[in-house]
């Protein structure tokens, strides 16, 4: 599986490659946007952005993209039943082991951004 990796609120993230559009260095904010930060609950503003494709593209702003990265299968670990009991992210689906990190992988698509405004934050 060909992952991006990325950084928000200074946690390593990964998402399927296939998600994701474009990435833009400098964002301008012209599709609904998700602030992966205060999906997370610590608030503040990143400083690029994902765009997820879809009948409705709309951008993902993250602190720093990584780049590209393959994962196995065996890599990739369910959340343990009691993270997943109580995480408030339904977007985080698994977690990946690559180079002694932990990547959260993250489903894009299933990120909505709030009211599909375009407003600079």
């Amino acid at each position: 599986m060909e992952v991006l990796t990325f950084w928000a609120s200074g946690f390593p993230f990964a998402a399927d490659l296939r998600e994701v559009e474009e990435v833009l260095r400098e964002p301008n904010f012209s599709l609904p946007k998700v602030i992966l930060a205060e999906e997370l609950g610590f608030g503040g503003f990143s400083g690029e952005a994902l765009v997820v494709g879809g009948e409705s593209p709309f951008l993902v702003v993250v602190d720093e993209v990584d780049g590209v990265t393959s994962l196995s299968p065996a890599q990739i670990y369910p959340l343990p039943t009691l993270i997943e009991a109580k995480l408030r992210f339904p977007w985080i689906w698994a977690l990946a082991y690559r180079e002694e990190r932990v990547l959260w992988l993250v489903d894009l698509p299933a990120l909505v951004p709030k009211g599909g405004d375009a407003d600079v934050p």
